[in-house]
């Protein structure tokens, strides 16, 4: 193989082209903001007509209201293990979407323990402000500005939580479900460097 002496204004140009080509391969980030945003639409809307539609109340309910998290986890698992078989490479912007996802569940999980010990139920006022500003921080990290915008309208629906009954605040943790993820995720499909 040839050595070819390169200078410097050659040697930018070149990391300058890979870094444009990493920058616009598209992430896998939109099929779990499309596949977790709708699981916890489902989830939070069919606890929101639980409340509203007492004759749904039975065990069948609470079976599908809570069998959708598995059902997540097994196509989350199927996806990763394909994303291996086809992915050489696992971009920064890929970590940057799975440490602040993790996180968000994390904290999430945490609440939960939380209010099963105090028996204060505030886990679902707050999950609109965790999952916005999950969104809108690694929106700010990727540059993807409808991220930052849906996080911040999910940050702002968790002061209308604070101040609505149950039955709306699971309606509102749903609306911030297809706010803050389904419908970023939607056009993160569609374009590149996300």
């Amino acid at each position: 193989m040839k050595q070819d002496n390169l200078n410097p204004s050659d040697s930018a140009k070149i990391i300058d082209e890979a870094l444009s080509h990493v920058r616009n391969e598209k992430t896998g980030a939109y099929y779990y903001y499309i596949l977790w945003g709708l699981i916890l639409m489902i989830h939070f809307f069919l606890r929101y007509c639980k409340i509203v539609y007492p004759l749904l109340s039975d065990y069948y309910i609470d079976l599908i209201i809570y069998g959708v998290f598995p059902i997540g986890g097994i196509l989350s698992f199927i996806r990763k293990d394909k994303d291996a078989q086809t992915e050489n490479l696992v971009t920064k912007l890929e970590k940057v979407y799975a440490f602040g996802f993790v996180g968000f569940a994390i904290c999430y999980a945490i609440l939960g323990f939380v209010e099963i010990k105090t028996h204060v139920d505030f886990k679902t006022s707050l999950y609109p402000m965790l999952l916005g500003f999950t969104v809108f921080v690694t929106g700010g990290i990727t540059g993807y500005k409808l991220s930052i915008v849906g996080g911040s309208i999910g940050m702002i629906i968790s002061l209308f939580t604070l101040i609505l009954g149950t039955e709306w605040q699971y309606l509102l943790c749903s609306l911030a479900s297809l706010i803050c993820c389904v419908l970023p995720g939607l056009f993160m499909k569609q374009v590149k460097n996300v």
